[in-house]
C-alpha cells in the first residue's frame, strides 16, 4: 500500500497510464462542463440551517422530493420499525423478503396492472427492462429526450436503436413504417418514452404514441419516474390519468422523487414480471432492495390513497397542489420575461445562451441561498442549456417569488441590464 502511493504520487508508469483521464477532466473546466460534488447539510426542498451559516434558510430547487415525505414523521416512524438493515442476497436466493411483495403488490393496483417487480435503483429498473426485453434482432424506437438509464438498457440490448424528433409523432411513424418494410419475421417493435421528461417539464402526446403502438403491433414502455405522485387525479401518473393502463405494455419508474424513497419498479403482465425475473441481469444479479426502503415507498403510497391499493384515493391533492404551485411560478417568471421552454409540470427549464452563463447564474442563485442547478451537455444537448427548477410542497408561493425576483435580478445583472 505505501508502494503504491509512493509511486502515484512521483509519477510512475501508474499516473500515466491515467493521464488521459486527468486531460479529459481539465478540458472539462476549459468548456465549463466539469461537474463536482458539493457537500450539503440536508436534502429536500427547504433547509433550517443553524444560525451560523451564512443563509440559515436554503431553498433548494434541485431536489425530486416533489411530495415533501422524504421527512414525513410516519415514513421516518415506520422505517424505525423495521428489524434489518438489508435483504443479505438477491431475491432469487434469500432476499425476497415480505417487504418487497407487499410493495409491489401496492404498486401494482395503485397504477392499474396486472403484476410489479421492484429493483435496486429507478436507473436499474430501466437497465433490466430495457436490456432484457428487446434482442440482437429487435428494433427499438426512443424519443430522443429519454433517460440515460433507458439509452443504456437498449444500448445492452443489442436492438437496432432509431430515435425519433422530440414528441414528434409524424416521425416515429415514419420510422416505424421504414423498419416494418425491412424487420425479418419474429422481430419484435418497442416504442419507449417518458411520460413527464425530467429536463424539458413537457409531457409526452402518450395517446396519439399508444395508437401507434397498436397499429404497428409495437411494445411500448413509459417511464413514469416524474409523473408518479404527481400527475393525474388520484397521482398515478399520466398512462392512468389517459386511461390508457391496457396499451401500455411496461411502466417502469423510481420510488425515490414523489415516493421519498429509493429503489425502481416496473408494472407489466406477470408473464413479463416472470421473464424479467429469469432474464435481466440488474434484477438477477443484485442484491434485493434494503427492506428500509421498500417500507418507505409502501406507507409513502398509503398516504397517497386511503385505503391502500383499493383505488379509494384522495383526489390527488398533493399533486394537485404541486402543479398549481407550479403554474403560479411559470407566471412569475413569464411576467418578468424569463421563459420556461415547453413546461407543463413541477419542472420548470430555464434556457441561458450557453454554459459558462447557466453556471455563473447558478452560483449567484447559490450565493443568495437559492439551488437551482445549471445543467449541462450531456445530460441536455449541447445549445440547450438551462437552469433547472424541480419545486416541492416545502416551496411556499411566496418562495417561489422570491425565486422568480432573484432571477430576475441575476439575469439582468449577467446580462448587462442592470448596470
Amino acid at each position: 500500500m505505501l508502494r503504491y502511493f509512493f509511486l502515484t504520487k512521483q509519477g510512475s508508469p501508474l499516473s500515466e497510464k491515467t493521464r488521459y483521464y486527468q486531460q479529459a477532466v481539465e478540458s472539462l473546466l476549459d468548456s465549463d462542463q466539469k461537474r463536482a460534488l458539493v457537500r450539503r447539510e440536508d436534502s429536500g426542498g427547504l433547509w433550517e440551517l443553524p444560525d451560523a451559516s451564512a443563509h440559515r434558510r436554503v431553498l433548494n430547487l434541485a431536489s425530486n422530493d416533489y411530495l415533501n415525505l422524504s421527512h414525513d414523521s410516519r415514513l421516518l416512524e415506520a422505517v424505525r420499525g423495521v428489524s434489518t438493515t438489508a435483504a443479505g442476497s438477491s431475491r432469487l436466493l434469500s432476499g425476497n423478503l415480505d417487504y418487497h411483495l407487499e410493495l409491489e403488490s401496492k404498486l401494482s393496483g395503485y397504477l392499474g396492472g396486472e403484476s410489479a417487480l421492484v429493483f435496486g435503483a429507478g436507473y436499474l429498473a430501466n437497465l433490466a427492462v430495457l436490456s432484457a426485453l428487446p434482442s440482437r434482432n429487435d428494433v427499438v424506437f426512443s424519443d430522443k429526450l429519454i433517460h440515460a438509464s433507458a439509452i443504456d438498457g437498449i444500448m445492452l440490448s443489442r436492438a437496432r436503436h432509431r430515435r425519433f424528433r422530440h414528441n414528434d409523432t409524424q416521425h416515429l411513424e415514419s420510422l416505424l413504417r421504414d423498419e416494418q418494410e425491412r424487420i425479418s419475421d419474429g422481430s419484435k417493435l418497442f416504442i419507449v418514452v417518458e411520460s413527464l421528461y425530467s429536463m424539458d417539464g413537457d409531457f409526452a402526446p402518450l395517446s396519439e404514441i399508444s395508437e401507434l403502438a397498436e397499429s404497428f403491433n409495437a411494445i411500448l414502455v413509459v417511464d413514469e419516474a416524474h409523473a408518479i405522485g404527481v400527475i393525474g387525479p388520484e397521482g398515478r401518473g399520466l398512462v392512468a390519468s389517459l386511461g390508457l393502463q391496457e396499451r401500455v405494455d411496461v411502466i417502469t419508474g423510481t420510488l425515490s422523487k414523489a415516493l421519498a424513497a429509493y429503489g425502481g419498479f416496473a408494472v407489466c403482465r406477470a408473464h413479463i414480471r416472470e421473464y424479467l425475473i429469469n432474464s435481466a441481469r440488474p434484477f438477477i444479479y443484485n442484491t434485493a432492495l434494503p427492506p428500509m426502503q421498500a417500507v418507505a415507498a409502501s406507507v409513502a403510497l398509503d398516504l397517497l390513497c386511503k385505503n391502500g391499493t383499493s383505488g379509494l384515493c384522495q383526489n390527488g391533492t398533493l399533486g394537485s397542489q404541486l402543479l398549481e404551485r407550479a403554474e403560479s411560478m411559470r407566471k412569475f417568471l413569464s411576467d418578468r420575461g424569463i421563459p420556461t421552454l415547453a413546461s407543463a409540470s413541477q419542472i420548470i427549464p430555464i434556457p441561458m445562451p450557453d454554459a459558462a452563463r447557466a453556471v455563473l447564474l447558478a452560483s449567484r442563485m447559490a450565493e443568495r441561498g437559492i439551488l437551482t442547478p445549471a445543467i449541462r451537455a450531456p445530460t441536455v444537448p449541447k445549445g440547450s442549456e438551462r437552469l433547472r427548477l424541480s419545486l416541492t410542497l416545502a416551496h411556499t408561493v411566496s418562495h417561489l417569488e422570491e425565486v422568480a425576483d432573484a432571477l430576475a435580478e441575476e439575469i439582468d445583472s449577467i446580462s448587462g441590464k442592470g448596470t
